[in-house]
């Protein structure tokens, strides 16, 4: 589970002085703790505690990790985002079903509604986020099997799929 990994994680950074907090302190103390920690992990499951929102379709909630790291980034204030999965990117069909398919380099909201893909390498409901959202302007997915490519990612570099808000947002 989410708050499993940023505990794992952050033992296995300690020792470098990076600290993992539990969710229920995340909007009080998170600033105290970047001002004091070299670094901050924290799960992306939003905080929805008691409830959540119900699907549409089948048992799994709409909002989970990779919904609920885009909120946080879009509350303070990120305009970018970024993903880390174990693919390299957007696909028009799953890599590892499809070995042929073809991978997208960059891509809008717009484009990537209408193109109804069957598959995604992240929580579906980011396209709305994005569509909506006031700070985040566009997230990338990267593949977190290849570790020599995060630190070109949070500098800007584009290392894997883009995907931006509409021009027009």
């Amino acid at each position: 589970d989410a708050l499993g990994n940023a505990h794992l994680l952050g033992t296995l950074l300690a020792q470098h002085g990076v600290v993992a907090i539990p969710p229920e302190i995340l909007g009080h103390m998170l600033p105290f703790f970047i001002k004091a920690a070299p670094a901050v992990i924290c799960n992306g499951d939003p905080p929805f505690s008691i409830w959540e929102h119900p699907p549409r379709v089948g048992r799994i909630p709409p909002h989970r990790t990779d919904a609920g790291s885009f909120l946080l980034a879009e509350c303070y204030g990120c305009a970018n985002h970024t993903l880390i999965k174990d693919v390299d990117g957007l696909y028009e069909a799953d890599p590892k079903t499809d070995p042929k398919a073809a991978f997208i380099k960059d891509i809008t909201v717009m484009e990537l509604k209408a193109r109804k893909l069957p598959t995604l390498p992240f929580d579906r409901v980011l396209i709305d986020l994005l569509a909506c959202a006031r700070q985040v302007k566009q997230f990338q997915i990267i593949n977190g099997l290849k570790p020599h490519l995060l630190v070109p990612a949070l500098r800007g570099e584009h290392v894997g799929t883009i995907v931006r808000k509409d021009a027009a947002d």
